[in-house]
């Protein structure tokens, strides 16, 4: 009895190209994602130690802080 193979080696070939892609788009969500989260915890740490009068100043209220981090974090693309 002979073994025949379901999958064409270009078949394959191809599903291992796909897997490639997937893992690489995945690991760099990952490091866009840990990026981000860098950038949010920075910015709320720093406009957090401003005092109220600081803030004041540059014209945000310490309700915006939260707000203000999350949309530098957005800026991060790569």
């Amino acid at each position: 009895m002979a073994y025949h193979s379901i999958h064409a080696p270009a078949q394959v070939g191809s599903w291992l190209a796909r897997a490639r892609d997937f893992l690489a788009r995945e690991r760099d969500a990952v490091r866009v994602g840990l990026k981000r989260r860098e950038v949010y915890k920075a910015t709320l740490c720093e406009l957090s130690a401003l005092s109220d009068r600081e803030l004041h100043d540059i014209g945000i209220t310490r309700g915006d802080i939260r707000y203000l981090a999350m949309q530098e974090a957005r800026k991060v693309t790569q």
